[in-house]
């Protein structure tokens, strides 16, 4: 009678058994490969922002041909920073020049979120850059007969935007930017107010080190207040418009003066940061109704 033995596997059936896998691992490397070559990445699947294709900008000399830009190619996407790098002379402000529609190529295209702006006529150009382009001049090139708020409100006066919006936006904008420069500086001192206070105090006065980071780490939560009354009064002093900005100013001294004689004898120096709060707190009281009757004006 045979035998029978079971969990022994013939050595043939496994090295066929080894070379089936061998098969199945190998042709599903290859059609991962396949699905790799076919699958699109990441910026195929994304609109370019910009596009440039065999761009010539050529200056003639007398009768020397200067080559500006040989052929340029490049293209950009959404998301993306691009910083364009050179010796003076290779060509970069003139780059530039084309892709605000400043300067009309030699030859080739420039493809701006889906327009060829080579072909555009001049009054076509004026609508892209005024719709499209921001320009950082290396000179200011501010007007002297408009204030500070009226220039920057300038571009939005060629976009038919009534004055009053110009001036809300403008307004708006700095008092963003004026909102982050404030929270950064509350987080560097909320996270740093210790070693901060190192660099003034030793080592071995650690009770004043103490009372120091409890005052720098309330006047950081304090330093919202700042971050609009200083934006107001930018506001107003780009409108020429002093006598809000000193009274702000007046009232809100005085009142530091007065509540750090009343507080800081009890609370020491908490009561020099809540001082500081009340002053700011009541001049955005008077800074805030008159900003609005301000702009009813207009």
């Amino acid at each position: 009678m045979e035998e029978k033995r079971t969990g022994e596997i013939c050595p043939a059936v496994m090295k066929n058994a080894w070379r089936e896998q061998d098969k199945a691992v190998k042709g599903g490397q290859d059609m991962e490969e396949e699905r790799e070559a076919v699958r699109p990445s990441e910026k195929e699947t994304r609109s370019p922002v910009i596009q440039v294709r065999r761009l010539y900008k050529i200056y003639r000399v007398g009768e020397t041909k200067v080559h500006a830009l040989n052929g340029v190619d490049f293209t950009m996407y959404k998301g993306e920073f691009c910083a364009i790098v050179g010796p003076s002379g290779s060509g970069k402000s003139t780059l530039l020049n084309m892709l605000a529609g400043l300067e009309k190529p030699t030859k080739g295209e420039i493809v701006i979120a889906g327009k060829h702006i080579e072909k555009m006529k001049e009054d076509q150009l004026v609508a892209f850059r005024r719709e499209r382009v921001g320009f950082i001049f290396q000179s200011y090139n501010l007007l002297g007969t408009m204030n500070a708020i009226e220039n920057v409100a300038l571009p939005l006066a060629f976009r038919g935007i009534g004055k009053k919006e110009r001036i809300r936006k403008g307004f708006r904008h700095g008092l963003t930017l004026e909102f982050c420069y404030w929270v950064c500086i509350a987080l560097v001192i909320l996270l740093f107010r210790k070693p901060l206070m190192g660099l003034f105090v030793t080592a071995g006065n650690q009770g004043i080190i103490g009372l120091g980071s409890s005052y720098l780490g309330l006047m950081a939560l304090f330093y919202i207040f700042p971050a609009f009354t200083n934006g107001i009064q930018g506001f107003f002093r780009g409108m020429g418009n002093m006598s809000i900005t000193l009274l702000g100013t007046f009232v809100q001294t005085s009142l530091r003066v007065v509540f750090v004689y009343l507080l800081a004898p009890v609370m020491g120096m908490q009561g020099v940061a809540y001082a500081c709060a009340v002053g700011w707190s009541v001049m955005l009281l008077v800074e805030i109704p008159y900003y609005f009757w301000f702009m009813r004006g207009k």
